[in-house]
């Protein structure tokens, strides 16, 4: 392969792969049939066991510029890639999916024609291992495939659970990406969702209602995507949610939070830094993710000591502290576990029930 021109393209194209020999091509080969040429392609293989690395080197085309990994590092290939890209946009592409041959381009005229955006997403179409359109519940479209928002609504809604953005389709304007230090992948769960939240503090963001991006969900086979249910994910994510719930609710700016959150307050109107404060907590444990509910009496707990937030949480909202610890009590993580920790002694006790019957 070519070394990659010198003259700075209009986009980079960044893709890290990882054991995809199956699908790697497919997905190289859709970046160099765009329509748009004017693009970089930085590849970056993770230390595959399979023949992927294989599949990479058969392509030869001067955008593609090739490094290799003799063992996986669990992402620091991406932030290698997200460093060394050049374009005024860049453009991330998983190793197995595909994009449609008119994605670059689309994408690339409505960011230069729309500057108040920093970022333009587009739908998804989910499909599967043999590259089969998904139908029905597998189909991911409708978690994806969302109408557009201003910036603090969608950080509520992000904030809250109740939508995530297409991330495999991202353009971003280069500038910013390197600017917030691009994915922070100490989260391996959330590290998108916890970027494009710091995005919407401050920046416009656009889903461009076309579906440009093929999405490959493995529903059957081992390459499971990182998002996929399991009980290792879901204790990751856990941990990682509440690091970044505690990290995030002190830093929202005061307007911000009562713009994003005013439907969600228990005063709309409040105002006073000790008000906005007691709002904090308060939705943090209403919050319907039990990393958030963990986060809310940490915050408690942190600040109760503070006179003038004890006062106004007790007079003005009406938490005292036994109250507090009422609420503490049905909250957190180990709220769910007692929780499962019940039913499962009265499923115990329904058995032992029907097999005492069973038996007279």
């Amino acid at each position: 392969m070519s070394e990659i021109k010198k003259r700075s393209p209009m986009v980079s194209v960044i893709m890290s792969s990882y054991n995809h020999e199956r699908y790697v091509s497919e997905a190289i080969e859709s970046v160099l049939a765009q329509s748009y040429t004017e693009f970089e392609f930085l590849i970056a293989d993770d230390g595959s066991s399979d023949g992927t690395q294989g599949k990479i080197k058969s392509f030869s085309d001067e955008r593609i510029c090739y490094f290799e990994y003799d063992v996986n590092t669990s992402f620091k290939t991406l932030d290698m890639l997200r460093e060394r890209a050049r374009g005024k946009y860049i453009a991330q592409i998983g190793s197995d999916d595909v994009w449609r041959k008119d994605k670059l381009e689309k994408q690339v005229v409505f960011l230069e024609q729309n500057p108040q955006y920093a970022v333009c997403f587009s739908w998804i179409e989910t499909i599967d291992e043999n590259s089969h359109v998904v139908k029905g519940e597998d189909s991911k479209n409708s978690d994806f495939n969302l109408q557009n928002k201003k910036a603090a609504q969608w950080f509520a809604q992000l904030f809250w659970g109740k939508e995530s953005l297409p991330t495999p389709s991202f353009m971003m304007r280069t500038e910013l990406f390197q600017k917030y230090g691009g994915f922070h992948f100490k989260y391996r769960q959330i590290h998108d969702y916890e970027l494009w939240l710091r995005i919407l503090l401050n920046h416009e963001i656009y889903i461009m209602p076309e579906q440009l991006l093929f999405y490959r969900w493995h529903v059957s086979d081992e390459h499971h995507n990182i998002s996929a249910p399991s009980t290792r994910g879901e204790i990751c994510t856990y941990n990682e949610m509440h690091h970044m719930f505690g990290m995030m609710i002190e830093t929202i700016p005061d307007d911000y939070f009562i713009m994003a959150f005013g439907d969600k307050l228990f005063f709309p109107d409040c105002h006073t830094h000790e008000q906005i404060m007691c709002e904090r907590m308060i939705l943090l444990l209403n919050h319907p993710n039990r990393a958030a509910q963990q986060v809310g009496i940490d915050f408690y707990l942190t600040y109760i000591d503070d006179m003038e937030f004890c006062r106004c949480l007790e007079e003005e909202y009406g938490i005292t502290r036994k109250i507090f610890h009422e609420l503490e009590a049905s909250r957190g993580l180990m709220a769910e576990v007692s929780e499962q920790r019940e039913q499962l002694i009265q499923c115990q006790e329904m058995l032992k029930k029907v097999l005492q019957g069973d038996e007279q």
